[in-house]
Order: C-alpha cells, then structure tokens, then sequence
C-alpha cells in the first residue's frame, strides 16, 4: 500500500493514469483555479474545524476539574466537528492525489497497463460519491429533523457532512482526471499548491536534463532516472 502521489524507489515515474491528465495544456489552465480555490477552502475549513474540536474539548476538560459544571453539549459538538474534519480530509486527499492505494495488483501489472488502473479507480470514486452523496442527500429529508439530545443540533449537519465530503470527492476525482492531482511544491514562489509545469515553461527541467527529472544528479528526487535505474 502506498500513496498516489509519489513513486516506489527503484522504479520509474508511472506516466498515464493521474499523472498523465486527459486535457491539454490550454484546458488544464483554465481547470486549475477552480481546483486551487476548491482545496483551499478544504484546507481552511478543515483548519478551522479542528480548531473548534481542540478548543471544545479542552474547555470540557477544564470544566470538569476546576469548575462545578461542565458544557454538557460540548461532547456532541466534538463529534460533530471530527465528522466534518473527516469528510472535507477525504475531499482534499482526492484533490491532491495523497489518498492511500492498493498497489498490490497494479506493482505486477505492465507499464503500459498502470495508467488505465489508475483511471478506473478515479472513475470508481466519482460513482462511489455520487452514489454515497446522494444518499446522504435523502438521509438529511428523512430524519434530518432529528435534534441531537444534548446539543439540540438538527440530525441533518451531520448528514450535510457526509454529502459534502462525498461530493466534493467526485468533483477532486473527475478533476484529477482532466488536469491532474495538484501537489506541494518547494518552489515558495509557485505557490503551496501546484502542478506540475509545462514543457519549457516555469519550473520545467533544465536543459541536458531528463524530462521527469528534479534531482540534482539527474533522477526523479527518490533516486530513480526516466529509464527506472536506481542511482
């Protein structure tokens, strides 16, 4: 098992699948605000949520022991809060291509073969948080009326969660597919969140060196060159 966004060492780059997006150049600037403004909002809120939590739970713990009460809501709105944190994590993994995969069938499969895997689990995400989205969707109609016992907040905020999380998961997928995943990059002035740059545009490789290739002594940063031999 390992993480999408980075190669095993000892092996080639995969090219295809996610790393090899469906538009072209010209397409891909166009999609990439949308993506930028859609995990920044992920990552803020998320920030912002955990902040919530962190802050609730150390008041109920202070209240508990030094003060002859205790905010007996303060559980419940936890809760709520690592359910929502949880949902927009899942939303922002899929966007930045760091969600955990199963590798166990794709290490054994051909080169030429990875990159169709890769767009078939993409494909599978997008059904999956259609699916689960809209039945989130129809939880919150049903029972979404249904106020927590303590803190009185309507069953439907949780259900919101859910369908948010699932939702924006798909729209993460169906852009990783067009544009690609967007990941970190060193470059301060290129901003916390990019893709990778164009041929012989900003941040391409240098002349001489291979395309593909970041490391200073010509391999991919994890010691491997474009034909997968290991440093």
């Amino acid at each position: 098992m390992s993480s999408a966004s980075h190669p095993r060492p000892g092996r080639a780059p995969e090219e295809g699948g996610a790393d090899r997006p469906l538009l072209g150049p010209r397409g891909r600037s166009r999609l990439r605000p949308v993506a930028r403004v859609l995990l920044a909002a992920e990552g803020g809120l998320g920030v912002l949520v955990v902040a919530i939590m962190a802050a609730l739970l150390i008041a109920q713990v202070a209240a508990r022991n030094l003060l002859p009460f205790s905010f007996f809501w303060a559980e419940e709105v936890a809760r709520l809060a690592l359910i929502w944190m949880t949902m927009l994590g899942v939303a922002y993994a899929v966007g930045r291509g760091t969600h955990l995969t199963v590798t166990a069938i794709t290490d054994y499969a051909p080169p030429a073969v990875r990159p169709w895997f890769q767009r078939v689990s993409l494909l599978l995400i997008v059904a999956v948080g259609i699916l689960l989205c809209g039945s989130s969707l129809q939880l919150m109609d049903s029972i979404g009326g249904v106020a927590a016992s303590s803190s009185a907040i309507p069953r439907s905020v949780y259900f919101l969660a859910s369908a948010t999380g699932y939702g924006l998961a798909a729209v993460h997928a169906v852009l990783v597919l067009l544009i690609g995943p967007l990941r970190e990059t060193a470059d301060p002035a290129a901003g916390a969140l990019s893709t990778p740059a164009e041929p012989d545009g900003p941040g391409a490789p240098a002349p001489g060196s291979t395309d593909g290739t970041n490391g200073a002594d010509g391999t991919d940063g994890f010691g491997t060159d474009s034909r997968g031999n290991t440093a």
